[in-house]
């Protein structure tokens, strides 16, 4: 099982590479986009647009982006989840103008008390120091785990990770900035608070929204996961916790789809306080497309998360669902209005006589939603003006500019999340 997800895996992100531009007769195209990416040259794009300094940096996105994290390799070099990945996702946002309109983030290192927040004492201090082990004897170690390869540099690159998340999330809670782009890797949704899996090391959302809570940036955090594959580690860290709302959208395929098993299932909504703060739409196989993703988050999604009323929105923004053979159909809509929506509800907009949701900008003009999306397991698609749409909201728009809600063609019912049943939604 544990093979033949990752060969899902890894197809999954050969798809999204080749959808960057990336094929086999292209070897020009290819190296412009994975060719290395130095400290320096990350200094001279970023925040490289004219046209944005005279733009208060509150009302402006921010994006982490260190090369550094690239020590985390296999000694596979077709591995799915490699190093130019990383430098892919720059090299996209750099082509399309969009890093150029960011605010640099410093990228930083998370320190151990707070991994304790979600992770065990024992694998935090293992994770932390793979470095002083060998390389035959880290192959040994990531043979026990699920979907999961280690290297002398592993330990530092996941603590960027977990580090620059969290830095990120600090700036957009403390006003700095409106929002927050953060180009990580190893991913971490599948990490487990004692065990890694499925590519991940730290659960790097899950340290984010715990050390908000704990810290007092944030009171209530809606946690949203499109990734194909659930989140089980976020889920597992807010089972029983009504201050983190976990909502996630994937394939389930009767729990046989990565990672498997029932926590995925609509079935499962939490634990004891928390019970209905957890919320999964389970697709029961491939074929999903736009119109079940669009009527997922306007039917499921919205009205719990505006009921819920977060004041800080984190996303788990993987997009292996995006045309990949082991997902869905294209995402022409769901890619963009998803960011417009979160950001709406976040800034408390409410338009209870249709379905219209802000993009995030109250009536004065300000910046009205604070969220912050980490990386996930796939590359960003080639259309990165319509998938990053907080990036191209860089710009200022009038004052109580909306998008309204376009449902598209073809509507289809889909499974709604459970009921409010003993205290849930």
């Amino acid at each position: 099982t544990s093979q033949l997800s990752f060969e899902i895996m890894a197809r999954d992100v050969e798809v999204a590479m080749e959808d960057l531009g990336f094929s086999d007769s292209d070897e020009g195209e290819e190296a412009l986009f994975l060719e290395g990416v130095s400290a320096a040259e990350v200094d001279a794009v970023v925040d490289s647009d004219p046209l944005m300094k005279n733009i208060p940096t509150h009302e402006r996105v921010g994006l982490v982006y260190d090369s550094r994290m690239e020590e985390h390799e296999s000694d596979n070099s077709n591995h799915p989840e490699r190093p130019a990945r990383l430098r892919a996702i720059f090299r996209a946002l750099e082509k399309n103008g969009l890093a150029q309109k960011c605010v640099r983030i410093p990228a930083r290192a998370v320190v151990e008390s707070e991994l304790l927040s979600v992770h065990e004492a024992d694998y935090v201090q293992l994770m932390c120091n793979l470095n002083k082990y060998s390389e035959a004897e880290l192959r040994s170690m990531a043979k026990k785990m699920n979907s999961i390869y280690l290297s002398p540099g592993s330990s530092s690159s996941a603590m960027l990770a977990a580090g620059s998340v969290l830095e990120a999330t600090e700036r957009v809670c403390r006003g700095d900035l409106r929002s927050s782009v953060c180009v990580v890797r190893p991913p971490g949704h599948h990490a487990e608070p004692a065990c890694a899996m499925g590519f991940c090391l730290f659960a790097n959302v899950a340290v984010a929204a715990s050390e908000a809570c704990r810290r007092g940036w944030a009171k209530k955090i809606l946690i949203v996961d499109w990734d194909i594959h659930h989140g089980n580690g976020t889920q597992r860290m807010f089972l029983d916790s009504q201050s983190v709302l976990y909502f996630s959208l994937h394939r389930y395929d009767g729990g046989e789809f990565y990672p498997g098993g029932p926590d995925g299932s609509h079935t499962t909504v939490g634990e004891d306080a928390g019970v209905g703060y957890t919320v999964n739409v389970p697709w029961p196989g491939g074929g999903a497309g736009d119109a079940e993703y669009l009527d997922a988050f306007h039917s499921v999604l919205l009205p719990i998360a505006r009921r819920f009323d977060p004041d800080l929105v984190l996303v788990s923004a993987g997009f292996d669902a995006a045309g990949a053979p082991a997902g869905f159909p294209w995402w022409r809509c769901s890619r963009r209005r998803p960011h417009r929506w979160l950001q709406g509800v976040a800034g408390g907009l409410r338009a209870a006589d249709r379905p219209v949701v802000g993009t995030g900008w109250r009536a004065d003009g300000h910046g009205a939603g604070r969220w912050i999306q980490p990386g996930g397991h796939g590359a960003l698609p080639r259309r990165l003006r319509g998938a990053h749409s907080g990036l191209q909201a860089a710009q200022p728009k009038p004052a109580g500019w909306r998008t309204p809600l376009h449902a598209g063609q073809g509507r289809r019912p889909v499974q709604n999340g459970p009921g409010r049943d003993g205290g849930g939604w």
